[in-house]
């Protein structure tokens, strides 16, 4: 069996844009323990793929996403082996146990800011799902 050898990393940021009118605001932080994300926003009623991100270890995305019911999911690693491998044997695969309300209201756009990072009290559980579910 052959070692695949990791690649370079993506740079933090949106991988694939939305379709729709982008407004609300959408922001994920992650953690500064080497361990690097990407992530999926599903719609919730379709089940259909919205947007995918990119985000290195201790880094951010700020950005904004249609109206919508979204479910979270992502793959974390250390090392990347591409869209198809994710992080390799390492990928620790999880979905928010919580969907996330993106809405407009009155007097603008309401939206999430997501942070990643291990924290005793944090407000967002997770659970880990299979390669199959993610």
């Amino acid at each position: 069996m052959i070692e695949q050898e990791p690649l370079p990393l993506p740079q933090t940021g949106v991988l694939s844009h939305p379709n729709g009118e982008s407004v609300a605001p959408f922001k994920v932080v992650v953690d500064d323990n080497g361990h690097n994300y990407y992530i999926k926003l599903i719609d919730s009623i379709s089940g259909d793929l919205v947007s995918t991100y990119f985000i290195r270890s201790g880094e951010f995305i700020d950005t904004t996403v249609p109206v919508g019911d979204y479910q979270l999911k992502y793959a974390a690693g250390k090392d990347w082996f591409g869209y198809d491998d994710y992080f390799g044997k390492e990928t620790v695969y999880k979905k928010a146990d919580t969907n996330f309300l993106f809405t407009q209201e009155p007097n603008g756009y309401s939206g999430h800011e997501i942070q990643l990072i291990l924290q005793v009290d944090g407000n967002l559980t997770s659970s880990h799902i299979s390669t199959s579910e993610f």
